[in-house]
């Protein structure tokens, strides 16, 4: 969940900075950084954003590593803040993860007393207690001795290199012409250097100025490294990373397109032939997205399709076996209940595949097979174009499967093609379109219920969880049919109910629904292509099955605009991070 940056080079404390600026997202109730000068660790920190540790006095060094931080154990403060400094000052440390064996580890530290409440200053102890003349051998043993998620930097008055331990969450190390750089997100590298090297779980990076070397458990090995351009962050078209991220949906979904049907992308895909059902899981918007892959591949590929919630996998009896396609869907890669639910779906047989918009990510890494959005770079933590990305890539593989499997001709597959190139013309038209801000004009201080049935349903939970995430605001999502079973009990005067609807066959039942919400003083509208007797935000027509897509996109530009309403800030909501890393 936090970020972590490391750099060894002329102007390591600017660039620490700049990295964290980059970084905020990952987590922004505290943050801090702590560099050289001399023979001495100087640490400064803040609860609360960058800018605020920017206004602090510092100086320049050659090495230094940074944290932003969402905060596991210890309120936000600065005194909880990371980098944590040894009982001797000698060590400095910045952790992304959760210390599982806090017990034993301050039984081994009995003597020293703490400054913070965080699990993570026990490391920067640790290595303190077993440094012997080896910096890398402290870093070994202090990683022998932890458990849980405990991904580090360390630095140290003794030498001036950066120590990168990844486990259980992403690092990153890159070398540029005479500085090297680490950090927990590719983000922060991209305008630095042009390829980079993704630790594994275990792998250990020494980063110097002019090289970096990695070693496993005390053996040196040697690393390839991937490039790291498609991740640089996009201008700013709009005052907010989200509504620029929504402006970018529509190029979002072409690059995905073209990702998917490049050579290595769904024509490396040779097993479809193997499988008698599907399983798709997600957390957080990339379940809304497995919910819709369901739909395309039950409607499409004609493979029973189950779904459940990543975190959740284990606490059901679930069918997995080695005619088992499990797809596993996370925008970073780095989600860590949908890495334990790959595991675990591994542990029964079943081929895995992952979609990620990460290159190298830890999903990919450990997947069979890796599908890969490309969509560039997401800052926002409520996800905007990585969903739609998501949509059109299940969408595109549910066809190739079905292909590939001789449930539709080789003709029927380039028609469905065509139709998710042409969806880029649509999505641009509604990015474009105002209406969704005039709604919330006239809403956004309402209560809301989101409504939807089918493949129309996955929406509804959407615009729910994106008005929520940005807003703060009490939002419902129910299926179109179990309105009267309960949930019709909310509707008052100070309700706002709005239906997704993309399937015509639901038209006469949508119509009854909105006049029964309207009676009990609910003020109503329809999401859909569809003309009604009632309010509708009317979208493009499209193919069925990728009408959805369109719908999302007016879903969250009215979350966006309810939320500028509000004067919220959509970009770092309160309580949440980018990248869920710690369970």
């Amino acid at each position: 969940m936090c970020g972590i940056i490391g750099i060894v080079g002329k102007n390591a404390t600017e660039a620490v900075l700049s990295g964290l600026d980059t970084l905020e997202y990952r987590g922004y109730d505290s943050c801090g950084l702590c560099y050289k000068k001399q023979s001495s660790l100087v640490v400064k920190k803040v609860a609360g954003r960058v800018s605020g540790l920017k206004a602090l006095p510092m100086e320049n060094s050659t090495v230094a590593i940074g944290h932003t931080r969402w905060a596991t154990h210890g309120k936000p403060s600065a005194e909880n803040s990371h980098p944590h400094l040894s009982y001797d000052g000698n060590f400095a440390i910045v952790h992304n993860g959760i210390v599982e064996n806090l017990g034993e580890v301050k039984s081994i530290l009995k003597s020293v007393p703490l400054k913070s409440r965080t699990d993570s200053e026990l490391i920067a102890h640790l290595l303190a207690h077993f440094y012997a003349g080896s910096v890398r051998e402290a870093v070994e043993r202090t990683a022998e001795t932890l458990k849980g998620t405990f991904t580090f930097l360390a630095m140290s008055v003794y030498d001036d290199n950066v120590y990168a331990y990844r486990k259980n969450a992403g690092l990153i190390v890159g070398l540029g012409d005479g500085f090297g750089v680490v950090a927990s997100d590719v983000t922060a590298l991209s305008s630095l250097v042009e390829n980079a090297v993704v630790l594994s779980d275990d792998d250990l990076a020494v980063i110097g100025k002019d090289s970096v070397e990695f070693f496993r458990f005390g053996r040196r090995i040697e690393k390839t490294s991937v490039p790291v351009s498609l991740y640089k962050t996009s201008p700013l078209s709009a005052d907010t990373y989200m509504q620029s991220e929504i402006d970018e949906i529509p190029s979002a979904i072409n690059a995905t397109v073209t990702s998917l049907l490049s050579p290595e992308g769904l024509p490396a895909f040779t097993e479809s032939s193997r499988f008698d059902n599907v399983f798709i899981s997600g957390c957080g918007t990339a379940y809304h997205a497995s919910l819709y892959g369901k739909t395309v591949f039950e409607k499409i590929a004609k493979i029973k399709t189950c779904v459940e919630v990543a975190s959740e996998i284990k606490n059901h009896s679930l069918h997995l076996s080695p005619t088992t396609l499990a797809v596993f869907v996370s925008q970073s890669g780095e989600t860590r209940d949908t890495i334990s639910a790959l595991r675990y779906a591994k542990s029964l047989g079943a081929y895995t595949v992952c979609l990620t918009n990460i290159r190298g990510s830890s999903l990919s890494v450990e997947a069979d097979f890796s599908l890969y959005l490309d969509c560039g770079a997401e800052i926002a933590v409520a996800a905007t174009k990585t969903l739609a990305s998501q949509m059109i890539a299940l969408y595109l593989f549910a066809s190739y499967v079905a292909k590939e499997n001789g449930v539709v001709s080789k003709a029927d597959f380039s028609s469905l093609v065509s139709d998710a190139k042409k969806l880029e013309i649509a999505a641009r038209k509604a990015v474009c379109s105002g209406l969704a801000e005039a709604v919330a004009k006239e809403t956004y201080d309402k209560k809301v219920l989101f409504l939807g049935s089918g493949q129309d349903y996955p929406s509804a939970l959407e615009g729910a969880l994106k008005l929520k995430e940005i807003t703060y605001k009490s939002a419902e999502a129910y299926r179109l049919g179990e309105l009267k079973h309960g949930p019709i009990a909310l509707v008052d005067d100070d309700t706002f109910c709005i239906v997704a609807l993309t399937d015509k066959s639901l038209v006469p039942r949508a119509e009854i629904t909105l006049s029964e919400l309207e009676t009990r003083g609910a003020k109503t509208i329809a999401v859909t292509p569809f003309p009604l007797s009632h309010s509708v935000l009317k979208t493009d027509e499209a193919p069925l099955l990728l009408s959805p897509i369109l719908t999302v996109i007016h879903l969250q530009k009215y979350a966006l605009a309810v939320c500028l309403r509000l004067r919220l800030d959509p970009d770092k909501p309160r309580n949440l991070a980018k990248s869920v890393t710690v369970l």
